[in-house]
């Protein structure tokens, strides 16, 4: 199976860790919103990044 993983830009060396799994996509940080994890399976951000529930 090959996965959608959406990764922070800012995670160094995030295509050679997760690339294997699936399809990295490298966008910045405080970017990342909802639209775009929605069809995602994984998400993996840096600590600091703030996460929101939009409801």
């Amino acid at each position: 199976m090959d996965y959608k993983l959406i990764i922070d830009e800012n995670i160094e060396n995030a295509t050679e860790a997760f690339g294997s799994i699936g399809q990295a996509v490298l966008q910045p940080g405080r970017s990342i919103n909802a639209e775009m994890v929605a069809d995602a399976d994984f998400l993996i951000v840096r600590s600091i990044t703030k996460l929101m529930n939009p409801s």
